[in-house]
């Protein structure tokens, strides 16, 4: 659900120098001047208007938190109800995954061992009896033995004829290893890997940038300003999305309007991270228990501003920050001037 806070596109602890600015921004965005004959702009005024009603007035807001804080209770008990019922869908799943997967690989080894013609009995040796004798080792020798580090299809041509006696040892060999087989971990990702996700992308053609976001962890608030300004939350409310756009009136520089994004938005944060070019910044840091990441491009020879930031727990930044590296790598924009500097 999106609250006072989303509609200013400010975290739930700003202060109310933050709140300010904020509004003072987006009213001087949507103001009518700059709007003419927009009806989804007077309207998203009108509800910008409303939110800092609620959220100058320390009374107001106090009382306005509370009720924002039920309602989060609420649906996070919501949440937890539905999330255990999925837990306990997914434990039964990934057993039946586990099982069928375990099938295949045991029936890919039986496939090789045959189509060797029990080459690994036989190796070393000068004949029969020799493979016998090896096929009979110790099954705690057996076991030990290292798996071929890889299993290619044999072809016609590599697939000797094989005697009963062959297929029965070979099945011995694959019996006996079924058991280091069953030790591992069937559904276990590689260390390191990040989370799969659905990702779309967002296109603003009239400012001339996209960017990618996961559909499944963000959802588009459709209270929208149009191209200037689209807020997308976290479905469980905590993170948020925000893409906005417009003109540099002032045509201030990237190090000045970078130097104004601190002040409006970010005092009092610690910036870890903010590295300065000719035509982009990026501020990344923590302000009280919220980490934020944002990326500004000054565009069209720095008369047009297109920014996305993403704010987030502290406490989920590993997760976050796998998110921002893959928002990062899919947020295109138009280089040059073109019809989108107009």
């Amino acid at each position: 659900m999106v609250n006072a806070y989303d509609v200013l596109g400010v975290a739930i602890g700003a202060d109310r120098g933050e709140i300010r600015a904020a509004y003072v921004n987006l009213a001087k965005l949507l103001h009518p001047d700059r709007n003419a004959g927009g009806l989804h702009a007077g309207q998203k005024l009108r509800e910008v208007n409303q939110a800092y009603e609620v959220l100058k007035d320390p009374e107001r807001r106090s009382a306005y938190d509370q009720l924002l804080q039920q309602t989060r209770g609420q649906a996070s008990r919501r949440r937890k109800h539905a999330a255990a019922v999925m837990m306990a869908s997914f434990a039964a799943t990934a057993a039946a995954v586990a099982v069928v997967l375990l099938l295949a690989r045991l029936s890919l080894l039986d496939g090789t061992v045959q189509a060797s013609g029990s080459s690994e009995l036989v190796r070393n040796t000068e004949d029969q009896g020799s493979a016998l004798k090896t096929a009979s080792l110790d099954p705690a020798v057996e076991a030990r033995r290292e798996l071929p580090a890889q299993i290619n299809a044999p072809t016609q041509e590599d697939t000797p004829s094989r005697s009963p006696v062959y297929a029965t040892e070979a099945a011995t060999v694959v019996g006996r290893r079924v058991t280091p087989l069953q030790t591992q971990d069937l559904n276990q990702e590689p260390l390191g890997a990040a989370p799969q996700h659905e990702w779309i992308a967002y296109h603003n053609d009239r400012f001339g940038f996209s960017i990618d976001y996961p559909a499944d962890v963000f959802a588009a608030d459709d209270r929208a300003l149009g191209d200037f300004w689209r807020l997308f939350v976290s479905r469980d409310g905590q993170a948020r999305l925000l893409i906005t756009a417009g003109f540099n009136g002032k045509r201030l520089s990237t190090a000045s309007y970078r130097q104004a994004v601190l002040d409006e938005t970010y005092q009092g944060a610690s910036v870890t991270y903010a590295p300065l070019r000719k035509t982009w910044f990026v501020l990344a840091g923590d302000k009280g228990e919220e980490g934020f990441y944002e990326r500004a491009t000054l565009a069209c020879d720095g008369r047009i501003i297109h920014r996305w930031r993403v704010t987030y727990p502290a406490n989920e930044r590993e997760t976050y920050s796998k998110i921002i590296e893959r928002i990062h790598l899919g947020y295109k924009h138009v280089r040059g001037t073109g019809p989108h500097c107009g």
